[in-house]
């Protein structure tokens, strides 16, 4: 796909050139930028759409939400039917960050080569695999091998940035906010009794 936007499936092509056409030719470059500095933190597909928290301008990312008919279970939703809410400031549906995150589901869809709204655990691509195992690739890798090789990767606590922890659920800042405030109207009550 040009635009350095590696996308190897035809369908998810077109798809992502239609999507596109809907967008301010502005906004759609910097989603791309965005898209290419990796600004997707959290990612979720769900049965009727998928979630993102892309980085923006504040400290805090901003959260995508996109929507489409669940009745198109393992086809393409056209692009002109979903539908995409961002919590930034841009009173537009089709901000940066929605972009990025579009763009980010289309190339997410084009290396797993999934039905859409199917998530599969390690365990299912292992089963998934191993039916597959002696009649696709003569030459294709043990199970077992393929097991060491995804466990290779760096610890979960190093593949974050530092600033992306506040992100962390329960937001600790609101329970302590709420425990100190508990705190103090006990305390003020407590000095009022001995006076």
């Amino acid at each position: 796909m040009r635009d350095g936007l590696l996308v190897k499936d035809a369908q998810l092509k077109d798809w992502l050139d239609e999507f596109f056409s809907y967008t301010h030719h502005l906004r759609l470059n910097r989603g791309k930028d965005l898209f290419r500095r990796h600004a997707v933190n959290q990612f979720h597909i769900h049965e009727d759409g998928f979630t993102a928290e892309v980085e923006g301008t504040r400290p805090k990312p901003y959260h995508v939400e996109a929507t489409f008919d669940p009745e198109m279970a393992g086809d393409l939703p056209d692009p002109a039917e979903i539908w995409l809410n961002c919590t930034c400031p841009d009173n537009t549906e089709l901000c940066k960050h929605a972009i990025c995150a579009t763009i980010y589901w289309i190339t997410r869809l084009d290396r797993a080569r999934l039905p859409l709204g199917h998530d599969l655990q390690e365990q299912q691509i292992f089963d998934l695999l191993k039916t597959n195992e002696t009649t696709t690739i003569p030459d294709a890798p043990s199970l077992e091998k393929l097991n060491q090789l995804s466990r290779r990767s760096l610890p979960a606590y190093l593949q974050f940035k530092p600033q992306h922890f506040w992100n962390l659920k329960p937001n600790l800042d609101r329970l302590m906010e709420r425990n100190y405030s508990l705190i103090q109207e006990r305390m003020t009550k407590e000095r009022k009794r001995f006076r």
